[in-house]
């Protein structure tokens, strides 16, 4: 008669259990737990050869060329944890992340949130505008803003005169806190300076539905030049522009580095001319704005305006530095991206700066040849969005 593994036969002559029996008992166990893992590792190999199957039914489709690239579940996952701030903080300066510019070397700075807010008009000749200078918003005392009201006679954008109206940001610092273009001197070292992260102008119509009419071009500048001085034809005319009709929705334009010298912590009061005076004025430089084209003359249409900046400031009494995270590849993707989706549009910021970093994570993929093709890329995606591993030099220890 066969014997159960759970029954134990009692050994007469000892008053116990026989020491056969426990044997048996062990070996069965042991031969229970091998079996067990034979089936797990069955079972891992045959999902190996389904993967590898799949692979290769891929390729088939693709007439036996291999993949470059297999993406992972989201493609957005790609970018780094700096890279993704930053993207997030080209395309939402208003309410988005403050991210730093993931540029090298990386250098401690201060980040801040900065903005204008209020109202702007057509005038009496059906045109009114609004521009924004974000350079300007690092200091309190400079004007960043230039719009239209209701008593404005031009049929061009300005930065003074009658029925033009200048506004300031809400910065922590004033003029006197950044360099006057006096060069390398101890007054000078001592002060700060800074650059913008990312920054945007939205404007809707607040007027009464009955008078809610004619057309808005708004447009950042290509090459960062002055708006100043441009009328409606002009600024319709430009290839980076866009067309809306008067909307209670925000119509948005945004900031996109055009220049290397953007990029680098150069800004002082210097580049607007000389040693500054605010009390003598100086050369804005307004490279977005929105204009409008009103139905009909006499009739002013009022609309309302934000105009954000996100900064990053340094210097040796600026206060609140942390670390900043350095991540070239992953700078040159979300740049190369904004050049394509920073026109200006009526979408929701939070929704656009979604899409715009799914399209710079699309622009990684395909710039960092080799790397999502890796087979350990997938299970270190996580491990990538993690601060340790937020620099993309990390991903040497995928190889």
């Amino acid at each position: 008669m066969t014997s159960s593994p759970d029954l134990e036969i009692p050994d007469s002559r000892r008053g116990g259990y026989s020491s056969a029996s426990k044997i048996y008992v062990m070996e069965n166990n042991s031969n229970k737990a091998i079996s067990k893992r034979s089936r797990q590792m069955a079972k891992q190999v045959s999902l190996s050869e389904r993967r590898v199957e799949k692979h290769d039914r891929s390729n088939r489709k693709l007439g036996n060329r291999p993949k470059a690239i297999q993406r992972p579940s989201k493609i957005s996952d790609i970018l780094s944890l700096p890279a993704t701030e930053y993207a997030e903080t080209l395309a939402n300066p208003f309410d988005g992340p403050l991210g730093s510019i993931p540029d090298y070397p990386p250098l401690p700075s201060r980040r801040m949130r900065v903005w204008s807010k209020g109202f702007f008009s057509t005038g009496t000749l059906q045109f009114g505008f609004c521009t924004f200078d974000p350079y300007a918003t690092a200091a309190k005392d400079l004007g960043c803003v230039y719009s239209s009201d209701a008593t404005f006679g031009g049929t061009a954008s300005a930065s003074t005169g009658a029925g033009v109206q200048l506004s300031t940001s809400n910065s922590d610092y004033s003029s006197t806190d950044f360099p006057t273009g006096g060069g390398n001197t101890t007054a000078n070292s001592l002060l700060g300076t800074a650059r913008v992260v990312g920054a945007g102008l939205r404007i809707r119509y607040s007027s009464t539905e009955l008078n809610r009419g004619g057309v808005v071009a708004g447009a950042t500048v290509a090459n960062h030049t002055t708006l100043n001085g441009f009328n409606f034809a002009q600024m319709n005319a430009f290839e980076c522009a866009r067309r809306f009709r008067p909307q209670q929705k925000w119509m948005t334009t945004l900031f996109c580095p055009a220049k290397e010298s953007e990029l680098q912590y150069t800004f002082n009061l210097g580049s607007y001319g000389g040693a500054f005076n605010p009390a003598a004025g100086y050369t804005p430089n307004p490279i977005m704005g929105f204009f409008i084209q009103a139905p009909a003359a006499g009739t002013p249409v009022s609309f309302e305006y934000e105009a954000f900046a996100v900064l990053e400031v340094q210097g040796p009494a600026i206060r609140g530095l942390i670390p900043s995270l350095s991540d070239p590849a992953g700078h040159a993707a979300v740049t190369t991206t904004a050049q394509a989706l920073m026109m200006p549009h009526d979408r929701d910021s939070s929704a656009h700066a979604k899409k715009f970093v799914q399209a710079a994570g699309t622009v990684a993929a395909h710039t960092l040849t080799g790397i999502a093709a890796h087979p350990k890329a997938t299970e270190n995606l996580s491990w990538m969005a993690t601060t340790a591993g937020s620099v993309l030099t990390g991903l040497l220890a995928l190889l």
